[in-house]
């Protein structure tokens, strides 16, 4: 706010700045001292209007001073917004950069996530890899009993048809 461009003022244009506010606050009202008692009656040299008012070159020498030092002020001015808008463009890339780097910050932080869950996935799998064989290798021994069990009723059912036949022979 304020403070601050006064401080950019007093920083970069310095006293300049203050002897124009001192003009602005001038009234251009002059007091006079009082006159001394010697009220002596001046001489013809005393008595010319150039020394008791300004020339008109000496009006022209303090107005081209006065431009000057405007015109110094106003180049001090335009230096300092041509440095200010190289440090808002730099203020700007920097800012571009900062998002760059938090967008750059968050993807990594996705990538790692999406590393975790696939880590996750993959261990779930193994396991769920490892539960199918052992499954399947339980299966296949349940197969192999069931089979063992089939020739079992198979022999078991030759072996009753012989005794029945040989009660049948007996029995007649």
């Amino acid at each position: 706010g304020l403070l601050g461009s006064n401080y950019l003022l007093e920083t970069y244009l310095g006293d300049a700045c203050r002897e124009d506010e001192e003009k602005e606050n001038d009234s251009g009202v002059v007091t006079e001292q009082p006159s001394s008692e010697n009220t002596s009656t001046p001489t013809g040299e005393d008595t010319k209007e150039d020394d008791e008012d300004p020339t008109i070159e000496e009006d022209l020498e303090a107005e081209i001073h006065d431009l000057q030092k405007r015109i110094e002020l106003w180049e001090k001015i335009v230096k300092v917004n041509k440095r200010l808008e190289k440090e808002e463009e730099s203020v700007l890339r920097l800012s571009v950069a900062i998002k760059r780097s938090d967008e750059l910050s968050e993807l990594r932080g996705e990538l790692d996530r999406v590393k975790e869950e696939t880590e996750r996935n993959a261990k779930e799998l193994e396991h769920t890899a490892n539960s199918l064989s052992e499954t399947d290798s339980a299966l296949d021994s349940r197969r192999r009993y069931l089979k063992k069990l089939q020739l079992d009723l198979e022999v078991t059912d030759v072996e009753t048809e012989r005794l029945t036949r040989v009660a049948e022979v007996r029995g007649k």
